[in-house]
């Protein structure tokens, strides 16, 4: 079949593309430089036209037309792998609808599979991430207890803070670990409520042993000469005590507010 080109003179493109939406006339943009399908040296092709849905590319009059099944509608996501198809007729025009009976919304069981994929990955970045700052932070930490001569208030502070870091890293591992398993047992769930409670508490901690460094700076630069009446037992009782009342209100609240007995997973 033998195939001819000519000078694109199929639209009025004012009229075409008069008041019509940004994906339709992405589609017509898509296809503006091409050039009219010719047979047996007459012009007899469908132009490219959006539906609403889906655009549809110029095609051969007598031919069907087939474009991969669109990704998501209104919130569900669809088998893209089949197809779609829309006839244009011998004399160059198309049919008034297009044919979606195989676009087939993904089965729930599917759907599932493809957040739990995507979790997996987020969850390789974020291993990633806590690796590495459990590794940077060790690092640290050894630094400031093998010499001597760097132990002092200051870095009191800093080493408290840096294992507030190290246990959340941690604690963040082994909590993924448990809620991520693929035969999660009633034991290991109810393991993995309970370790929440503490990775919200070294949470805490991390804010607040970040307030007792501003607290620190604010006494030494304000009170420079009562920068000894502030003892290190009181910089950890604000570091660590205060973090554990805060949690310990929020998880009885909690707790009677959204009872365990509720939780379908902890009944298994």
């Amino acid at each position: 079949m033998p195939l001819g080109k000519i000078n694109f003179t199929s639209w009025n493109i004012k009229r075409d593309l008069a008041n019509k939406s940004q994906l339709a006339v992405g589609c017509f943009k898509r296809f503006i430089q091409s050039s009219p399908l010719w047979k047996d040296g007459e012009r007899v092709q469908c132009n490219v036209t959006w539906d609403g849905l889906s655009c549809w590319p110029p095609t051969l009059a007598g031919y069907m037309a087939e474009i991969s099944c669109f990704p998501e509608l209104k919130g569900i996501r669809y088998n893209t792998s089949q197809n779609a198809s829309r006839l244009c007729y011998e004399n160059g025009t198309w049919a008034e609808k297009s044919d979606y009976s195989n676009c087939k919304p993904l089965s729930t069981e599917d759907g599932l599979l493809q957040v739990l994929w995507d979790v997996k990955e987020a969850t390789t970045v974020y291993y990633a991430g806590y690796g590495l700052s459990l590794l940077a932070l060790l690092a640290a930490l050894s630094i400031f207890l093998y010499f001597k001569d760097l132990r002092c208030l200051r870095n009191t502070i800093h080493t408290n803070l840096f294992i507030t870091y190290i246990l959340l890293d941690l604690m963040w591992i082994v909590t993924a670990k448990l809620q991520l398993q693929q035969s999660p047992t009633a034991a290991g769930t109810k393991a993995a409520c309970i370790l929440t409670i503490f990775l919200t508490y070294l949470m805490g901690t991390n804010f607040f042993w970040m307030f007792v460094e501003g607290l620190y700076l604010y006494v030494l630069v304000v009170k420079t000469f009562s920068v000894e009446i502030v003892k290190v037992h009181v910089y950890a009782l604000v570091g660590w005590g205060l973090p554990a009342i805060v949690v310990l209100i929020w998880a009885l609240v909690k707790a009677y507010f959204s009872p365990l007995s509720s939780d379908t997973f902890l009944l298994l």
